[in-house]
This record gives C-alpha cells, sequence and structure tokens, in this order.
C-alpha cells in the first residue's frame, strides 16, 4: 500500500513538472524524496569542479551522489539524527581547506565565483554531516584494533611482495532486470560501450562504474578470483549477487611491488588536448631537451604548453597506466601518456617510501597511526557495506 501511495505521489509530482517546467523530469525517487533531471544538472556543474568527473559519467556518477545524499537523509530520520548550524559551519571550513589553501575564501564566494547553485551545494554540505553522524552510531563504536593486527600489518608492508592493482568498467544489473543480463553480456562482448549500454538500458535500473588503479585484495572473493584469472580486455561471466548480477571487463592489471604501492610521489603535471598539433609539436621539443623537476615549470611556460600542476599523492590512489610508468621510472625522468584525449606530460620529482620497523622499535605516535590506518580501511569497509545495506531497506526507483 505505502508503495502505492509513493508511486501515486510521483505520478502527480511528474505531472506537475511536465505542466511548469517541459524540459524537467522526475529521474529518481528515494522513498517519497523526488530527484529532477534539473537536480542532476546543477549538481554535475558542482561534482566536474568539486570531483574532477568525467564529462562521459557525469550525469550518472552525479545522480548516483544524489539518491546515495537521499538515501542518508531518509536513515537520518529513522536514527533521529538532526544538523545544527555548527555542524554545517564545521563542515564548511573543512570543504573551503579543501579547496582553497589559502583559506580566505568564503562558501559564497566560491558558489559566486563558479555559478553554483546554493541550494544544491549546502545540501552536498548537508549530506556529508549526515553521513559523519551515521558512522558514528552505526560503524565507528564497532571498530577495534588488536596488537596481533598491527603485527600483521608491519610485517606486511615490510615484505617485498607485489600487489596487482586493476582498472575496469563494470555494470550492475538489478535482481529484478535479470531478464537482460545475458544481452548486456553480449553487448558488451561486442566491444559496446558501457556509456551506450548505460543509455539503451538505463529504464531497467542498471548502473555502471568506470573504476580506476584498485587493489584486488580490497575487492570481494568472488570478484578478487575473476579478476585474477581474467586477461587484459576480457569480459568476464555475470557475477550473481543477493542484489543483481555484476559483469566486468578488465581494462588493465599491473603487478606493483607493496613497498612502492604504499609510497608517495611528488609529481609535476602538465596536459593538453591531442587535437592540439601545435603542442604535440612542442611535446616532442620538451622531451628532447635536458628537462627535469627543477626545470620543467619554465620550459613548460617556454614552450607554452599549459599550467602546470604540482602535487603529492600516493601511489595507491593513481591510475594502474600511471602506477606502472612510476614504477619504473626514475627521480626527474619525464613521463608521457595519453588518456581521455588528454595528453599528459609528468616529471617525477621524488619518491617517499614508508619506512615501518618492528614494533618493539616504534614509539607510542607511530603505533597510534598504524592503528589509525587499520581502521581507517575498516571504516572504509563497513561503510561501503552500510550503504548496500540503506540501497536494499529503502525503496530507490530510477525512470
Amino acid at each position: 500500500m505505502l508503495r502505492i501511495v509513493r508511486l501515486f505521489t510521483v505520478f502527480i509530482a511528474l505531472l506537475y513538472c511536465v505542466s511548469s517546467v517541459a524540459s524537467v523530469k522526475i529521474v529518481a525517487t528515494v522513498d517519497d524524496e523526488l530527484i529532477s533531471s534539473l537536480d542532476v544538472e546543477k549538481r554535475v556543474k558542482f561534482d566536474k569542479l568539486l570531483h574532477r568527473i568525467d564529462e562521459t559519467v557525469a550525469d550518472s556518477m552525479s545522480l548516483k551522489f544524489l539518491i546515495d545524499e537521499a538515501l542518508l537523509r531518509s536513515e537520518a530520520k529513522n536514527l533521529k539524527i538532526s544538523v545544527n548550524e555548527s555542524d554545517i559551519k564545521e563542515a564548511t571550513h573543512r570543504i573551503l581547506k579543501f579547496i582553497d589553501a589559502n583559506g580566505s575564501m568564503s562558501l559564497l564566494d566560491y558558489i559566486q565565483k563558479n555559478d553554483l547553485d546554493y541550494t544544491t551545494v549546502l545540501r552536498y554540505i548537508e549530506s556529508k554531516v549526515i553521513w559523519d553522524k551515521i558512522l558514528l552510531v552505526k560503524v565507528i563504536p564497532y571498530i577495534n584494533v588488536s596488537d596481533d593486527e598491527v603485527d600483521n600489518y608491519i610485517a606486511e608492508n615490510k615484505s617485498d611482495k607485489f600487489e596487482t592493482m586493476v582498472s575496469l568498467n563494470q555494470v550492475f544489473i538489478p535482481s529484478k532486470s535479470k531478464d537482460i543480463v545475458k544481452i548486456v553480456l553480449k553487448a558488451l562482448l561486442s566491444n559496446v560501450s558501457i556509456h551506450d549500454i548505460r543509455d539503451r538500458y538505463k529504464n531497467y535500473g542498471i548502473s555502471i562504474d568506470e573504476i580506476s588503479g584498485i587493489n584486488v585484495d580490497s575487492l570481494d572473493h568472488k570478484i578478487k578470483a575473476n579478476l585474477i584469472n581474467a586477461n587484459i580486455g576480457q569480459v568476464m561471466n555475470p557475477i550473481e549477487f543477493e542484489q543483481g548480477y555484476l559483469i566486468m571487463q578488465l581494462l588493465d592489471k599491473v603487478q606493483i611491488s607493496k613497498k612502492f604501492i604504499y609510497s608517495e610521489v611528488m609529481l609535476k603535471q602538465v596536459m593538453f588536448s591531442s587535437k592540439d598539433k601545435n603542442k604535440l609539436d612542442q611535446m616532442m621539443k620538451l622531451q628532447n631537451s635536458k628537462v627535469d623537476c627543477s626545470t620543467f615549470n619554465k620550459i613548460v611556460s617556454q614552450l607554452k604548453l599549459g599550467n602546470v600542476l604540482n602535487f603529492v599523492v600516493k601511489v595507491k590512489d593513481l591510475s594502474t597506466k600511471m602506477q606502472s610508468l612510476l614504477q619504473n621510472a626514475k627521480v626527474n625522468d619525464v613521463l608521457h601518456f595519453a588518456s581521455d584525449n588528454k595528453e599528459n606530460i609528468i616529471v617525477l620529482c621524488e619518491v617517499r617510501e614508508k619506512n615501518l620497523q618492528d614494533e618493539q622499535f616504534l614509539d607510542k605516535n607511530q603505533i597510534d597511526n598504524i592503528k589509525q590506518s587499520i581502521s581507517i580501511k575498516k571504516i572504509d569497509i563497513k561503510s561501503m557495506q552500510l550503504m548496500s545495506q540503506l540501497h536494499r531497506s529503502h525503496l530507490v526507483e530510477r525512470y
């Protein structure tokens, strides 16, 4: 009965949207909360800026974020979790620190500068607060780290074994749409892009993801077994879960030493369109010059290749392509690769390796840092499980 009432509410909302703004459509509902195409449009603009989401997946990713956040709001009602002005202020401060290194920009300045929708940004901030509070209630109190886990962490990070890192496309088909599993599999085997598949079968509630540079050890055992045995380019048979069917295509697979995968690298990068012939010619000059980390900015500026991005990043957070390139590089090596119609030129400036000793030689702060790392990993896993549970326990419909 409740489902009928909710669907009737959606029907009324659809009639209203059609009569008021012809181009605005209801694209999803979460319990009794509606998500419109206009909501997605406004969120895409924000997500592109904040997360650098690729144009080809922007709509689907932003819709996923909006659905997840609506689930959080619904769950917050069940748990009687509220958000006050102080919570918003603190979360806003953290986000502004993330996007503005100088800390001189206000939220309103940021919104006006980037022509964003105020309500969209505020709802995002509110959702971050709600998620943190839900974790404080349902996850964090149950996270414990034993001395044995600390010992195992140290032993694993001291070992020189290799990790298997993969990049893949995945299509998830909910159980209610199992009739199209073989059709989608055939399409993938026929080299139909996952974006075309998403467009063809959007009415069946399927979701697609492009995942880059993930450690197979962090995945479900069924997924891990398939990826370990797969060849690059292979489309694997569907894996059945309680919620539906997962079809994966392995795009890349590399072996990276454990010591390197947990290191940090300092990089300088410039990128430009692969169609820019003039810059492609200038790139050849750069590669033929005696450039290193100290001269990279100057030479890039002279050749007018674009703005140089300086950053420090954990190797495990990079794409498999970059992980493989950097593992075989030396400091001051200039690397080049193409991705998504962009040419990327990178110089490796520094590698900061983790150097873990035996536990008896570590001070309390180092032990606490290790426990924190283990806790964060556990929280990440439990968080994903919790979000999956929320999807199962609330009514989510896509249109």
